[in-house]
């Protein structure tokens, strides 16, 4: 489908019906928007709020380049990209995940630019379109995970550089341990905080920067070297004035300062690399000329906005999309179904001959966890500790807004076990369906001291290996039973001296006894 650009004009009926779509996407996404506004609120994405005026101005200053339209341009890709985007969008609102929703709407924005403006016009905005994606939160799938491993490794630079110094200190997982004082490298220093918004600030940077292309990779794909760097100097430095002046050093104020200060000079590191690869041109431009900031024409510029040329097929695509907001909105809203259940607080700590011992996470362990409900208790059958086994349910009652269940695979290294094996595998437990559980099996081990850790994910009565099975299993629940519940299930025993086989034994003879117990307090 080729269409020509409506007549440019004082008056374009073209382009309200841009606005029209832009307005109707805004409307099916309505739901969505509270979980980013808590997104936002969150240290790491705080930066969400500056990125729709930013979108704007690099929408702007690239609307004032373009020479103007000529000839004919397909609509067709904009259409299918748009289609595509409204579909994800109706997806997540059905399935009640608005990330999913939220992704989806940025999708079609990117479709309503390349329907309106034409493919080959389209295109030349992306940078506009590209940048919206700092708006949205990282799915938990991905979050935790790169969480983790940039704090490990932040750790593991970080000592090297109190090393450096002649400070003697161990590193075990997170926790460095300097002798007279433990820091536990947490969340708050994995590095994500600095990570975000400082490749937000490459790209912009990397869209204004006057270079080849390659210049502008180099800088946008430098944010992350220079975070991980400069987190672990961070960490080092507090390291040292711990080490010298207490533990106070690494709290209050001084961190905050510290990591405001660190924050600065990645920006600084940034420009000194612009610099540099300017010093690879032909022509090297001075610093303060580096970056394309000149903002003459914009305010004429927005002006001619209201009588830009329009592809006619954004009066069909506008139509459609009104439509589908209007539907969404006056027939197919849904609310989110809520089980009954007893909650967690009571569940039994006598299970068969198994007596059970309460406990509480570490408050920082717990902030991680995000469970809305959970037990974690010691259950024995006799005076031997060794012979106990640790347990754990989490229980998430919507996992649609960004708190949902994570592997431990994740978290075992940061608390300084090693996986010696893990996997899914076929566990025969008396009392399972089949009387056979596909679940995860792992062996990890710190020092001496070995444990065996099962665990599996319980998504309304399935239990499930995999994450992203779950996941998936998520999403056929929210759209076809309107629920997101779910839990994350885990079982730690120690290895003694009886060896991995009664260990195995101990913890399947325990599983056996709760599998009656839990659907009481994880409905199916």
């Amino acid at each position: 489908m080729s269409t020509a650009p409506q007549a440019s004009g004082r008056q374009n009926p073209g382009v309200l019906w841009v606005v029209l779509a832009l307005a109707a996407l805004a409307a099916l996404n309505l739901g969505s928007f509270p979980a980013l506004y808590e997104a936002w609120s969150r240290p790491e994405y705080s930066h969400g709020w500056l990125i729709l005026p930013i979108s704007a101005f690099l929408f702007l200053r690239i609307h004032n380049a373009m020479p103007p339209a000529q000839g004919r341009s397909s609509a067709w890709p904009g259409l299918l990209v748009l289609a595509l985007g409204t579909a994800v969008l109706l997806l997540g609102n059905l399935a009640l995940i608005p990330y999913l929703s939220l992704y989806g709407f940025v999708l079609a924005v990117g479709g309503l630019i390349l329907t309106a403006a034409g493919w080959r016009r389209g295109l030349r905005y992306w940078p506009a379109w590209a940048f919206l994606l700092f708006l949205l939160p990282l799915p938990n799938a991905l979050y935790w995970p790169l969480s983790l491993k940039l704090q490990f490794l932040s750790s593991q630079i970080g000592v090297m550089g109190i090393r450096a110094m002649s400070i003697p200190v161990f590193l075990d997982g997170n926790i460095i341990d300097l002798g007279t004082y433990q820091l536990q490298v947490a969340e708050a220093c994995s590095g994500l905080r600095y990570l975000f918004p400082l490749m937000s600030f490459g790209f912009l940077f990397a869209a204004l920067y006057q270079g080849p292309w390659w210049h502008r990779l180099v800088i946008f794909l430098s944010t992350i070297p220079i975070t991980i760097a400069m987190n672990s100097f961070r960490i080092s430095i507090i390291g040292f004035l711990v080490d010298r002046y207490g533990i106070g050093q690494a709290e209050g104020f001084l961190h905050f300062f510290e990591g405001w200060v660190i924050f600065i000079v990645c920006i600084a590191l940034l420009y000194l690399l612009a610099w540099v690869l300017q010093r690879f041109s032909p022509k090297p431009r001075p610093v303060l000329e580096m970056l394309d900031i000149d903002t003459r024409g914009f305010a004429s510029g927005a002006r001619s906005l209201a009588s830009a040329p329009v592809s006619r097929a954004m009066m069909p695509a506008a139509i459609v999309i009104a439509i589908a907001a209007g539907l969404w909105h006056f027939a197919f809203q849904r609310a989110e179904v809520v089980i009954s259940r007893e909650a967690l607080t009571t569940f039994p700590m006598q299970i068969g001959p198994w007596s059970g011992v309460e406990t509480r996470l570490d408050p920082a362990i717990e902030n991680v966890l995000n469970a809305r409900d959970y037990v974690l208790a010691d259950y024995t059958q006799g005076p031997d500790k060794n012979q106990s086994v640790n347990f754990l349910v989490a229980y998430y009652a919507s996992q649609n807004a960004g708190k949902s269940a994570h592997s431990p695979e994740v978290c075992i290294p940061g608390s300084g076990w090693e996986i010696v094996k893990w996997g899914p595998e076929d566990i025969p437990i008396e009392g399972a369906p089949g009387g056979m559980l596909h679940i995860n099996r792992a062996i990890v081990q710190k020092g001496f001291n070995k444990q065996l850790v099962y665990y599996w994910f319980e998504q309304q009565g399935r239990k499930v290996a995999g994450e992203y099975e779950s996941k998936a299993y998520l999403i056929y629940d929210s759209l076809m039973r309107g629920r997101s519940d779910g839990a994350l299930i885990r079982y730690v025993t120690t290895v003694g001296p009886d060896g991995l086989d009664a260990a195995d034994a101990r913890i399947r003879k325990f599983i056996s006894g709760t599998l009656p117990v839990i659907p009481r307090f994880v409905p199916p």
